[in-house]
């Protein structure tokens, strides 16, 4: 079929030089009565007697384009109209897919790059024969596809250094641009967001490996970039599962409960959330896998200013959740005025006790709890808690009586002005200088 499809030297060879009187030499010689010895017999019925060519070996009257190949008389070849053609490119590409792991979409892009095509609307009949061959040269043996990407190795990137990072870096946008079908300014945008990072002069050398990495798992699989960008929303009271994990290789605070993390230890990036919330960096391993099913004080606390600084007027927790947060009041002298604390322990206390997984704390008793825990200052609290505490109990206070005078009608939203507030503050928290609200 692909003989039909390809232009191949030797049936033109055949064709061009053919004088219309094709004889094997063999049939040449017996006609002159000197037939050919046995031995030589078999390679002569190929042999044309008129041209440097073939003779086919069953009629022995017409051109062929090999030796012992019929011509297209004797074997005639089944032509593939364009349609077939391209069904059966469509269908080889997918199993191509499937033996590689590489995207579909990626494939066709490099089928595409093989004959020299944008794309395959338009193209000829020779060309879609050409990308076929190619395909079904690459199933044979799919580590031979060229992915037309450097692929290093981590220690290979660990040798790599500023400009040459960023070199290896920009050779990913266009082809990630083509897999994804987004624009290339908003793919960079989408790596610079992913490093943390303004743009790639102003990324570490960290940083850059890691935008590497992740560039070439989104050409592999388009699907892992969209989930990234487009997340679905967690069940009540769970976790979305992080995009990536990897071992620390420096000593830093997760940036969200901004506990200290040793290097060595296990860190991740979780999905990019939609407006108003925050992309978060790399984040410890309790908040990437037990943060709401093994919280801590912390995390109950960062829900309180998350669900606050979004807007919300009820911090939503569940079971496990709040009881850490009513553990935590009932240690506190108790203040029989504070209306709106002797609130929030009953709001707990009956969440905690009905079926629902996840209940609902209005802003007002939230806010009590808050200060009620930081005017105590738990003496057995953890650094972080302490630390987070503090934190945001001066966010619901400036946010409260704005301090600067602000004026809320200056802004498009809510979200927009609290954090105006913020970045007036004289003493800006841990959790300012993240940038908040965060997707918790």
């Amino acid at each position: 079929m692909r003989e039909a499809l390809v232009h191949q030297p030797g049936a033109a060879a055949a064709a061009e030089n053919c004088m219309g009187e094709c004889r094997s030499l063999a049939e040449q010689l017996r006609q002159e009565l000197c037939p050919p010895v046995p031995a030589e017999s078999e390679g002569l019925e190929t042999l044309c007697s008129a041209c440097p060519g073939f003779v086919c070996w069953q009629c022995g009257t017409r051109p062929a384009p090999a030796a012992g190949v019929p011509c297209r008389t004797c074997g005639p070849v089944v032509l593939l109209t364009e349609n077939q053609a391209r069904q059966r490119l469509n269908w080889r590409v997918e199993q191509l897919a499937a033996a590689t792991g590489i995207h579909g979409r990626r494939v066709n892009g490099i089928v595409n790059d093989s004959i020299g095509a944008k794309t395959r609307s338009g193209v000829s009949l020779a060309q879609l024969g050409v990308a076929l061959t190619n395909v079904e040269r690459w199933l044979e043996d799919p580590s031979s596809m060229p992915t037309g990407l450097p692929a290093p190795s981590s220690g290979d990137l660990d040798k790599l250094h500023g400009a040459e990072l960023r070199k290896l870096l920009s050779t990913y946008v266009g082809p990630l641009a083509g897999a994804l079908r987004e624009p290339i300014p908003f793919v960079q945008k989408q790596l610079n967001d992913w490093m943390g990072a303004p743009s790639r002069a102003e990324a570490t050398d960290e940083q850059l490996r890691d935008a590497i990495i992740q560039a070439r798992a989104w050409i592999e699989d388009p699907d892992s970039y969209r989930a990234y960008t487009h997340p679905e929303p967690p069940e009540p009271g769970g976790l979305t599962a992080p995009m990536r994990t990897k071992n620390a290789v420096a000593d830093f605070s997760c940036n969200l409960c901004a506990a200290p993390v040793m290097a060595g230890e296990l860190i991740g990036r979780m999905p990019h959330p939609r407006q108003p919330y925050v992309p978060m960096a790399w984040l410890c391993a309790h908040c990437l896998f037990d943060r709401r099913d093994k919280p801590r004080l912390t995390d109950v606390l960062l829900r309180v200013f998350h669900h606050t600084f979004s807007g919300s007027t009820t911090t939503l927790l569940n079971t496990t959740e709040a009881t850490v947060l009513l553990e935590a009041l009932l240690t506190v002298p108790a203040a029989e005025d504070d209306e709106q604390l002797q609130e929030a322990i009953t709001a707990l206390r009956q969440g905690i006790d009905a079926p629902e997984p996840v209940m609902g704390l209005s802003y007002h008793p939230a806010r009590a709890a808050v200060a009620a825990l930081d005017t105590a200052r738990l003496q057995e609290a953890a650094a972080g808690d302490a630390a987070v505490l503090a934190a945001v109990a001066q966010h619901l206070a400036e946010w409260q009586h704005n301090p600067q005078d602000i004026d809320q009608a200056r802004y498009r939203n809510r979200t927009l002005w609290r954090q105006a507030v913020l970045e007036s503050t004289l003493t800006p928290t841990v959790l300012s200088q993240r940038g908040g609200p965060f997707w918790v």
